[in-house]
């Protein structure tokens, strides 16, 4: 009897350690998180990127749709059914 009194404690122990640190990761993960501002010059429409490279409007959205591996991760995403792009896009294409 003793012997399981122990190891329910140990076990409380352990799931109380793990609650904590799965907290604290959790946390860190939620301070850490960056704020965008859309106002940002360097976000822009696909539309507005293919015009600024010299390019039909749907360029980029073409591209994207046939090739999106090329795009650097986090530079070009769908927002509302809008492609936005970063100046990191648009960097990549110019250097194509």
């Amino acid at each position: 009897m003793t012997n399981f009194i122990i190891w329910i404690i140990a076990n409380i122990v352990v799931l109380i350690a793990i609650g904590g640190i799965y907290h604290l990761y959790w946390r860190n993960k939620q301070l850490t998180k960056q704020s965008v501002s859309l106002n940002n010059p360097s976000i822009m429409t696909a539309q507005e990127a293919s015009e600024k490279l010299g390019q039909s409007a749907d360029y980029i959205s073409k591209l994207y749709a046939n090739s999106p591996n090329i795009f650097p991760s986090g530079s070009i995403q769908y927002f509302n059914e809008q492609l936005l792009v970063t100046a990191d896009a648009v960097q990549v294409l110019e250097n194509m």
